[in-house]
């Protein structure tokens, strides 16, 4: 990632007014948590602890930290010391200088801070409160009873501007406030800050990482966090307010992932099934694994291969030895925990290998990529079963776009039904595959290609490509390559269809195809096509055109085994990526730009999902 990492530590243990005591755990809290969050194996981030300054000495810290911020930066700012509520309730944190009834000029106020934060072009910004609450009078005013004032109220997220990617995390969800003479008083006496060292214990030992992914996320952190504090003391409660699209991750596991995070029930299937053929659509999605960021199942994905390599398949057996072969080839020796972005033996911090709190995850593999025009397709890994030829469909406007569709075992995945029955029902249906097919594509679209019977056609952009699997028996699914006559180039590529997909085109010329099975059926239809929100696409790959006057909202109803999907939109008119997301499980919807095109379409690689307006 290209953005800074910036945290400020603002630390007052020491204070000159009498009414306000000295606190035992600032210091230490401070120190600890620099350290950790600078490890540039663990958090590398840039640290100013500032302890003990006035009240203006601070604020200037904060401004310069959130002025200077830039779109990509992740700024992080902590507080420890004594929070103190006004008598009009608003919030305040206690500075050296802090005279309880002088608060508005020599303490920090909630609101400075959040003006801060809202200003700021960050738009990763992580604030953490650990701050021993009392009440602030001024003497003689009546005694109020305590009661609790929630923290969070005083940051509200959703009032902070940018529209994401601000997170406030508390120590506790609410103060509790008292009044004993002229001193500030609770109802606890002074010890070390559980909420800090917890923070410090969960990025430190890695235990935080709990999906065992080799990246500790905030919201990893604040349930680490929130578990911790309430095992050492049931009556503190950390709270969280977080508006943020996608995950931002503080820190990397510095320790090597060494339990292996379960894969998915409908793989594990695969691998143990009885037929061969079936244990080797297994390879390619393992192969995906073990080469993605997720360390905990790259681990699984690799003793999967180990015990595939021993199968007593040879074709089953050789096919994992490869993907092994690949990936050590790819992959320094030690690869789990580390960013499979970073070249291998690079001398990249972790920084530079964390993901991007905001992009969707683009590690994947080769054969299932759906790339932006103008950028590289990731490198194929020869040998493995399922790899794939990086040939280009040019889009109109210039530039190239990289379109290879592995649907592959995922196919697989998205039956959830035994092998067999779904063997049986493709057996049944190729029969009356060579008219019923068609005569239903000619119901819905009066202008439709039937390919089968020719390799030679002529089409006008924008066009869809139309992929249909029949294959009866030993199905490897549909390898379609369609290539313009007249230079001679591949239009289109996709590779390892199982069911069916479609896909959008944008040129214009006479085609041919080839296709790897007589039984794979191709068919070509005129223009974008024609759906209204919302919607449930007929086919996985890309859909049919779509009017929209705002943003579009997408629904994954069903993930089939996968923790995220991504999804991007496209100009229907051009085939240009407008914007993209990734979908996670319990995220909800995502919600894509348009950017002021009126004429759009949806990639998915392999989820069911819903579209509708957002």
């Amino acid at each position: 990632m290209n953005g800074r990492r910036r945290a400020l530590i603002i630390a007052n243990d020491q204070y000159e007014n009498e009414g306000l005591r000295h606190l035992l755990s600032p210091a230490a809290d401070a120190d600890a948590l620099g350290r950790v969050l600078g490890d540039p194996q663990i958090g590398e981030f840039d640290v100013q602890v500032v302890r003990n300054e006035p009240a203006h000495v601070i604020g200037t810290h904060i401004e310069d930290l959130f002025s200077d911020g830039r779109p990509d930066d992740v700024l992080l700012l902590h507080f420890s010391c004594h929070g103190l509520k006004s008598e009009s309730g608003e919030l305040f944190f206690a500075a050296r200088n802090t005279r309880p009834n002088r608060l508005a000029s020599t303490a920090l106020s909630a609101d400075f801070v959040q003006r801060c934060m809202r200003a700021s072009r960050s738009r990763s910004i992580v604030l953490l409160l650990d701050c021993c609450y009392g009440g602030a009078f001024s003497q003689g005013v009546s005694v109020r009873a305590a009661g609790d004032v929630n923290v969070l109220d005083s940051f509200p997220v959703g009032k902070l501007g940018g529209g994401r990617g601000r997170a406030v995390i508390s120590a506790s969800s609410a103060m509790e406030y008292a009044f004993e003479g002229d001193q500030l008083a609770d109802d606890h006496s002074p010890r070390p800050s559980v909420f800090t060292s917890a923070v410090v214990e969960g990025l430190a030992t890695g235990d935080a990482d709990r999906d065992q992914d080799g990246w500790v996320s905030l919201n990893e952190l604040y349930d680490y966090v929130f578990d911790r504090v309430r095992e050492q003391n049931p009556h503190q409660t950390p709270s969280r307010d977080v508006e943020m699209q996608g995950e931002l991750y503080l820190a990397r596991r510095r320790r090597q992932v060494s339990t292996p995070a379960p894969l998915p029930p409908e793989l594990q299937e695969v691998i143990e099934h009885p037929l061969a053929h079936i244990r080797a659509g297994a390879v390619q999605e393992l192969a995906r694994l073990q080469r993605g960021r997720h360390a905990g199942q790259a681990l699984a994905a690799k003793r999967a291969l180990q015990r595939l390599a021993d199968d007593d398949s040879r074709a089953v057996a050789a096919a994992a030895v490869a993907a092994l072969e690949a990936a050590n080839q790819d992959q320094a020796p030690d690869p789990i925990g580390i960013s499979p972005s970073v070249e291998a033996g690079s001398a990249t911090t972790a920084a530079e290998r964390a993901p991007h709190p905001h992009e969707p995850d683009r590690a994947g593999p080769a054969d299932v990529a759906i790339l932006a025009p103008g950028t590289s397709p990731p490198s194929t890994q020869p040998g493995v079963a399922g790899a794939v030829d990086a040939s280009s469909r040019r889009v109109a406007g210039g530039g190239q776009r990289q379109f290879i569709a592995g649907w592959g075992f995922l196919a697989l995945l998205r039956r959830r039904r035994p092998i067999f029955l779904v063997a049986a029902a493709i057996l049944l249906a190729a029969a009356a595959a060579a008219a019923a097919l068609l005569i239903l594509d000619r119901s819905d679209h009066p202008r439709v290609t039937d390919t089968r019977q020719q390799d030679r056609f002529s089409a006008t952009a924008p066009w869809r490509l139309i992929i249909r699997d029949t294959i009866s028996d030993m199905d490897n699914g549909c390898d379609v390559t369609v290539i313009n006559i007249d230079g001679g180039e591949p239009v289109v590529k996709v590779t390892d269809v199982y069911v069916g997909g479609s896909f959008q085109v944008h040129e214009t010329g006479q085609f041919r195809w080839e296709a790897n099975d007589p039984e794979c059926l191709v068919f070509q239809r005129s223009g974008p096509g024609k759906a209204e929100l919302p919607f449930v696409p007929e086919y996985r790959g890309e859909t049919d055109a779509f009017d929209t006057t705002g943003p579009v909202s997408v629904q994954v109803t069903n993930f089939n085994g996968n923790s995220g999907c991504d999804i991007a939109l496209y100009d229907a008119t051009n085939g240009r990526k407008l914007d993209s997301r990734e979908a996670r499980q319990g995220g909800g919807p995502v919600s894509l730009d348009p950017g002021g095109r009126s004429s759009v379409y949806v990639s998915n690689r392999y989820c069911e999902i819903r579209i509708s307006a957002g």
